[in-house]
């Protein structure tokens, strides 16, 4: 039974002889031999030893010294990451890559995701400078709540927030010194 006049549909009709492409292989003897995230580019294992190697002993080859990261940052960075990120899935990992988020299994400072970097490291200003600044950061105690806040000119609160609260507070005291 045909469907339309078109004289290509018996060809059509018949079964196809192409097959899928075998999936790509991990070089022989590399340490990602049987990686299941292997996409023709080095897993995580193996990008971390390149950048080792590439760094050589004095650390970054960018410039910047490569450390590991606290416990805190980590954390901070897995509270983004599951929070903000808007390629992040819970079942899946990351969306574009479709495996573990890199970002969750960071270690050491040097390269990050670039949507990461981009998009949701600037939500937390004082880890953005310690993953980005070339050497300590300097704080000091929000005066409001206490949290660490970045040395910046003349900013003294650790957030926005903080900075509204407080100004709202002085402008409460004033008026009421104000009315007498």
């Amino acid at each position: 039974m045909n469907f339309t006049d078109s004289p290509y549909e018996p060809f059509m009709k018949q079964p196809t002889y192409h097959r899928p492409p075998e999936p790509a292989q991990a070089p022989r003897g590399s340490e990602c031999e049987g990686c299941p995230y292997w996409r023709g580019l080095r897993c995580v294992t193996c990008f971390r030893a390149y950048l080792r190697s590439r760094a050589g002993p004095g650390g970054g080859g960018d410039g910047m010294e490569q450390r590991e990261l606290t416990r805190e940052e980590r954390a901070a960075i897995r509270a983004l990451v599951v929070k903000w990120c808007a390629n992040y899935d819970r079942a899946v990992g990351c969306l574009p890559l479709d495996c573990e988020c890199y970002m969750l299994g960071k270690t050491w400072t040097g390269p990050l995701c670039r949507y990461f970097r981009a998009a949701v490291l600037p939500l937390d200003p004082l880890l953005e400078a310690a993953l980005t600044a070339p050497g300590p950061v300097e704080t000091r105690a929000c005066p409001l709540c206490g949290r660490p806040a970045l040395l910046d000119g003349r900013r003294r609160y650790c957030s926005p927030a903080c900075a509204q609260a407080a100004h709202r507070k002085q402008q409460r005291d004033h008026m009421r010194k104000k009315r007498g």
